[in-house]
């Protein structure tokens, strides 16, 4: 009986020895798993493979998407909403074939959407060995998550001439901008220092000079000139004391500060204080000057953007640079030289201490837009005796019609059949122009001292200060000129202008005479259904300036002008603007009103920056910021209505001023010009006549 028992189950054990064969998992998984049914493993976390030998590699937000193929073997790619390989060791929720549809809270599909995440970012490939990722060229990080900034021999990050900063930061420090998007803090670049540039700023650049050829013609070269002004709120007996510093910027963008200038000081002192920046950055006897010993006086036409009467009480200097050409960066007014205590002060209870800076309608530009001249033209200016215009004087019938000739298109359409050109005689045609399309020249006078604020003005003896009251210097040098913007008034039939040189030139008995050039650049309103405030009562000569919609006939518009949130012909707008965009405002009513909120000479500045206020609600929400302070003054009122103006340069204009001038190259390892032949100087700004026989 026993012997039988024992027979059974030893055959029922041999039975059993398949199955328990069969019930052993691959390799035991690994010790990374557990043996499970039908002899799977099932792995633990951050481990794969059929036994879980293979190390799962970190996932990050994926740089690119790309598709997974047929990952199901049904030899067919499912769409972007079919989830497969669900309960998988990489995939344990699913994914998806294609690329993913991301959806939010209420499963709803979000449209422009990407950066799902993936293994390594999709920027490397896993060691399966090791679990870690090897990172594509120019990515870092344990999922190869972060762009890392370029190095050069050693490792040295940025060329060891720069920062590497994420683009959050990067954003930050143009002018205040905001980057919001997905790698605000994973993608990095080198923030160069001045001097250098390229992606690693390794590249050196090359002295910047004037081409001589250009200043061998009859063209002018224009430069920066800025205004500012120390002030309070109180008359005297209040007075100021102490004192400040001045910034100033060099052609590469890098800051100079002087050393400390008192209150009051003569401009004398203030020219010393400049040309004393080491590096010879400032030239020797080049900074022109010219100061105001009572701000508070001074002509409501030379400065209607403030309250009449004046509100401020101080002293304005204005400051020209003939020998820094090219575009420069608007200078500063540094009033804490001990840290964060003020080093001007004044008497008052509660300080109204304050500075102001901004140009004055002459700016240092690298290229010269206005480089057309019009041969043989020559103009006066005038005002009507209502004084809410200025117009075009001392045109004969010959030289209406070489006006006429001389201006270039307007608005874009050129034919005589688009009815915005008019054909005179046989031979040409022209643009009228209009408010919504104003003709730009630059205007250079020629037979007159120059009597504005440039100090460009002659004088019988060499003064550079003279004391007391407005002060004035000697400069003989070729004029800088100035930027009109006019049209053809079919029905008064003379060429208006926006703007209002005669404040300075002619008045209602013209004397000046102007040569002119003309630009192949056209000048469009963005909007008449949206106005430009500065605020001027109370934010006079700020850089920012707010777009407020004015129109009853779109009750919806939001009075922004930027291209991302605003087609360019929504709302009945001609243009949108967009970063680093060419603009300038002005009031095209032509009234009283306007003709004093108008500036004398015109601006053109670039949009650095555009954005909406944290507060929705409230009417100027709409901010647009400028590389320069605004030098006009509108109110948000009925009776200012300054229009925003986009300049489109059209590829015309000179190249003024460049590396090596124009006449060499760059050779970006040394920093060092290789000039052409008949060429010299540190940036090949010379003329070499001379020649070896």
């Amino acid at each position: 009986m026993i012997n039988t028992i024992l027979s059974v189950i030893y055959i029922l054990f041999l039975c059993l020895l398949p199955k328990i064969s069969n019930s052993e998992c691959p390799n035991a998984c690994s010790s990374h798993g557990i043996c499970g049914a039908f002899d799977a493993c099932i792995c633990y976390k951050d481990w794969m493979g059929g036994d879980c030998s293979q190390r799962i590699c970190q996932f990050g937000r994926a740089y690119v998407d790309i598709p997974k193929g047929d990952i199901d073997a049904s030899k067919t790619l499912t769409g972007p909403s079919v989830i497969v390989a669900e309960n998988s060791q990489l995939y344990p929720y699913g994914t998806t074939e294609l690329f993913p549809n991301m959806v939010d809270s209420r499963n709803n599909v979000l449209q422009n959407t990407a950066h799902d995440y993936a293994e390594c970012s999709n920027m490397g490939e896993c060691d399966r060995d090791s679990g870690v990722c090897n990172c594509l060229p120019g990515f870092e990080g344990p999922a190869c998550e972060r762009m890392k900034c370029p190095t050069i021999d050693k490792d040295i990050t940025c060329s060891g001439h720069g920062v590497c900063r994420d683009a959050k930061s990067l954003a930050a420090l143009d002018y205040g901008n905001v980057y919001k998007l997905w790698d605000k803090k994973i993608t990095f670049g080198c923030s160069c220092d001045k001097g250098y540039y390229g992606s690693d700023c390794s590249l050196r650049k090359c002295p910047i000079g004037t081409d001589p050829i250009f200043q061998d013609t009859d063209s002018s070269l224009r430069y920066s000139n800025w205004s500012y002004v120390i002030y309070t709120k109180s008359p005297p007996p209040i007075s100021i004391k102490g004192n400040y510093s001045i910034i100033f910027y060099d052609i590469y963008g890098e800051d100079w500060r002087t050393d400390a200038i008192k209150y009051d000081a003569s401009c004398l002192e203030v020219i010393d204080a400049l040309e004393k920046l080491p590096n010879r950055i400032i030239p020797m006897n080049s900074v022109r000057c010219l100061k105001w010993n009572n701000y508070n006086a001074i002509s409501s036409f030379d400065e209607p953007f403030l309250l009449s009467p004046n509100p401020y009480y101080g002293i304005k200097y204005t400051i020209a640079f003939p020998q820094n050409p090219g575009y420069l960066k608007q200078i500063q007014i540094d009033l804490y030289l001990d840290g964060s205590r003020p080093t001007l002060n004044s008497n008052e209870s509660t300080s109204t201490l304050g500075t102001f800076v901004y140009p004055n309608g002459f700016q240092g530009s690298d290229i010269d837009y206005f480089s057309e001249k019009c041969d043989g033209l020559y103009i006066y200016i005038s005002t009507t005796s209502s004084g809410y215009y200025d117009y075009v004087d001392g045109l004969t019938s010959f030289s209406t019609k070489l006006f006429q000739s001389c201006l270039l298109d307007a608005d874009f359409n050129t034919g005589v059949s688009s009815g915005s050109n008019v054909m005179r005689g046989n031979t040409y045609n022209w643009d009228y122009g209009s408010i919504y399309n104003p003709h730009l020249v630059k205007l250079i006078p020629i037979n007159s001292p120059w009597v504005t604020d440039l100090c460009n003005r002659t004088s019988p003896a060499s003064v550079r200060d003279g004391g007391t009251g407005r002060t004035t210097c000697t400069f003989t040098d070729r004029q800088p000129g100035f930027i009109a913007a006019l049209y053809y008034d079919s029905v008064v039939k003379k060429f208006k202008f926006l703007t209002r040189p005669s404040v300075d030139f002619g008045g209602t008995l013209s004397t000046t005479q102007f040569a002119v050039y003309t630009s192949k650049g056209v000048a469009q309103m963005q909007s008449d259904q949206v106005k430009i405030v500065t605020y001027a009562s109370t934010k006079p000569y700020s850089s920012t300036i707010y777009s407020v919609a004015v129109s009853t006939q779109y009750p919806d518009h939001p009075g922004n002008v930027d291209c991302e949130t605003v087609a360019p012909t929504a709302y009945g707008a001609k243009a949108c603007v967009e970063k680093e965009a060419i603009v300038f405002v002005l009031d095209p009513s032509f009234n009283v009103f306007s003709y004093k909120s108008n500036p004398k000479y015109l601006n053109l500045y670039k949009v650095k920056r555009l954005y909406q206020s944290d507060d929705k609600n409230i009417r100027d929400k709409n901010r647009i910021i400028l590389d320069m302070s605004i030098d006009g003054g509108w109110q948000d009122n009925p009776n200012d209505n300054a229009r925003l103006y986009v300049w489109y340069p059209n590829n015309g204009g000179y190249n003024v001023v460049s590396e090596c001038s124009n006449r060499g190259l760059c050779d970006t390892t040394t920093g060092l010009c290789t000039c052409f032949k008949e060429f010299q100087g540190g940036s090949c700004e010379i003329i070499n006549n001379i020649k070896k026989y």
